[in-house]
């Protein structure tokens, strides 16, 4: 699975699944983008208002590394740092995967 720049979760291009598995996926998680199904999936993960939640979530984090570092860039190693403490917070924080994804990676583009 990935996250799009604007919060909506896709299956992976480049994911090891068979055709089955592919689109068990696709249509569990939808496809909000494609103009002939505009479908947020039998899961509603790409829900406007859940997509516009993990979107916030990113921004939250992109707010707290511009606060933290100035002017300057965070590193990569900075980055990791942070990931791996939001993975040790009990309880996790929300959106946890996307802030994880964003601070490590790139995330995909909105299709």
């Amino acid at each position: 699975m990935g996250f799009t720049s604007l919060g909506e979760i896709y299956v992976r291009s480049d994911a090891p699944l068979d055709d089955a598995q592919r689109q068990a996926l696709k249509v569990a998680v939808g496809v909000p983008h494609d103009k002939e199904t505009n479908d947020n999936g039998t899961l509603n993960l790409n829900h406007p208002a859940i997509v516009a939640a993990r979107a916030a979530a990113v921004d939250s984090e992109r707010s707290r590394l511009r606060r933290d570092y100035k002017d300057a860039r965070a590193s990569q190693a900075d980055r990791d740092d942070r990931s791996e403490q939001l993975l040790r917070e009990r309880p996790l924080k929300e959106f946890v995967s996307i802030r994880v994804r964003w601070l490590t990676q790139s995330l995909g583009k909105a299709r």
